[in-house]
């Protein structure tokens, strides 16, 4: 048998033999087992940002939790933030890489962006933009770490609504990826093009950024750039509405985070799964998805619950509880006005204005006109649609018009095609000639229908057939009632019942 020091050089011998072929995280559990704490801090020096990057967060920590108080330095600091980070263990990863942060001016650019990513992540977007700033500013950056510093403050820009930030940090971003040379880095510049492309309605430039980013993060073994990129296309296939495919994307990135251990991205993929199922009229399935985000977001302390909310807020307008539809857009509106979150702002505004419609047009018509205001957004579309309902709901058909024009052009440019077949809806009720409104709305239900949208393609049928009356008009009830309720959409089964009552009589 060997004794103590005897194995203990063998561990070691095996840790460099493992380390030498590539193979990191059988390396630094043979350090473990030695309880050679020095040869350990230096390994997670040396590899601690790949391992976490390729999903290894537990190896991480436990590698870290063997390194005694005597041989860490700040280098071990930086690991173990960022691994508390992908665990959601925010509290931790924040006391972590404040160590490495002086309390005002330039900040080292390494330990910058990467808190800057945990109040991004958190949904504290202009707290995070300050930390990329600071570390932009750090005249001894590496380029990757520049890179990384730009590319994530533009995302932040994004969802600020400063779209000409946004431009200025991605092409800061490009110039110093291409110093760096790194393929984690050209991940991180590739998905801020991509946003970018996504505001400009540049299909095949949005496309292109994300496949480079994909195979880029796929190079450099980075897991958490390929669940975020993996979340991104799925809300833009959501915008498109390719809603099975999103649900797809969404299950891959859910999958990868799962295994990874990536807690905020994992409630991200949720909601947007959860947004699809709605639209696919599966109430139920999106209430549960919507609910488990909401849980997780809430107990990461991220405000990326008020995006769960908006949803549900959704959810619950289609359902028929308009109580419950209320208090979620309202919570959803009180977490995300102090980060300024516009990308989720305008439509919890938006969803607000439209509930209020009917019974407080003034609170209505001052919410859509903020959401409106708020341009430019992926929301700008739902924004000009809400506000086109709230001035149909004050009898000032022109006004609607207007919106539904702008909302389809709007809806046009950045593909979005339900967009389009809601503003159809819209122009047909403010529209004065019966047979005009009713070839409208008949191209607005074969939109739906092509979008595989059950509930908004009911919708449409009922305004249809308060235009048509008649018999015609009575089978579309009886339809949209059955249908309507299978789905747990009570508020339109309600609706179907009503009208068909009114057209009996």
């Amino acid at each position: 048998l060997l004794d103590d020091a005897e194995l203990a050089r063998v561990r070691r011998a095996a840790a460099a033999w493992h380390e030498a072929r590539g193979q990191i995280a059988t390396a630094l559990r043979y350090l473990t087992l030695a309880g050679d704490g020095p040869a350990l801090a230096a390994a997670l020096e040396r590899h601690g940002g790949a391992l976490l990057a390729a999903g290894e967060s537990a190896t991480v920590l436990a590698a870290l939790a063997a390194v005694p108080e005597a041989d860490r330095g700040p280098a071990l600091d930086l690991v173990e933030g960022e691994a508390c980070q992908v665990r959601g263990d925010w509290e931790r990863a924040l006391a972590c890489l404040s160590r490495l942060i002086p309390p005002e001016g330039p900040a080292p650019a390494a330990a910058a962006w990467r808190l800057g990513v945990i109040h991004h992540l958190r949904g504290e977007p202009t707290r995070a933009l300050d930390h990329y700033r600071r570390g932009l500013a750090d005249g001894d950056a590496a380029p990757r770490d520049r890179a990384m510093c730009g590319a994530w403050g533009a995302a932040a820009a994004w969802l600020l609504g400063d779209v000409a930030r946004c431009r200025e940090l991605v092409a800061a971003a490009h110039r110093d990826a291409e110093r760096a040379d790194d393929h984690a880095a050209w991940a991180a510049v590739h998905t801020a093009h991509a946003l970018i492309a996504a505001l400009d309605g540049d299909r095949r430039a949005n496309d292109r950024h994300y496949l480079r980013a994909l195979d880029h993060a796929r190079r450099a073994g980075d897991v958490l750039a390929q669940i975020r990129i993996g979340v991104n296309r799925g809300s833009r296939l959501l915008e498109e509405g390719h809603y099975v495919e999103a649900i797809a994307e969404l299950d891959t990135a859910i999958t990868l985070a799962d295994l990874a251990g990536f807690a905020a991205l994992r409630t991200l993929a949720l909601v947007n799964r959860g947004e699809a199922a709605r639209w696919l009229g599966r109430l139920e399935e999106a209430e549960r998805d919507l609910t488990a985000a909401l849980t997780e977001a809430r107990r990461l302390g991220s405000s990326v619950a008020g995006y769960a909310l908006c949803d549900l807020g959704d959810v619950h307008f289609d359902q028929g509880n308009l109580a419950q539809a209320a208090v979620c857009y309202e919570q959803a509106v009180a977490l995300l006005e102090p980060t300024g979150d516009l990308q989720g702002l305008v439509p919890s505004w938006s969803g607000l204005a439209v509930l209020r419609a009917e019974d407080d047009p003034a609170a209505a018509q001052e919410l859509a006109d903020r959401a409106v205001r708020s341009e430019p957004t992926l929301g700008h579309t739902r924004a000009l649609l809400a506000a086109g309902w709230v001035a149909l709901a004050r009898g000032e058909r022109e006004e609607a018009r207007r919106y539904a024009d702008r909302a389809a052009e709007v809806a046009g440019e950045q593909l979005a095609r339900a967009g389009v077949a809601e503003a159809e809806e819209l122009r047909a009720g403010a529209e004065p000639d019966p047979r005009t409104a009713v070839a409208v709305l008949r191209r607005a239900v074969a939109r739906w229908e092509e979008l595989s949208c059950p509930v908004p393609r009911a919708r449409a049928r009922l305004a249809l057939a308060r235009r048509l009356g008649g018999p015609e008009a009575l089978a579309i009830c009886d339809e949209v009632e059955r249908e309507c309720r299978e789905r747990g959409a009570r508020r339109l089964v309600a609706q179907a019942a009503a009208l068909r009552a009114e057209l009996a009589r």
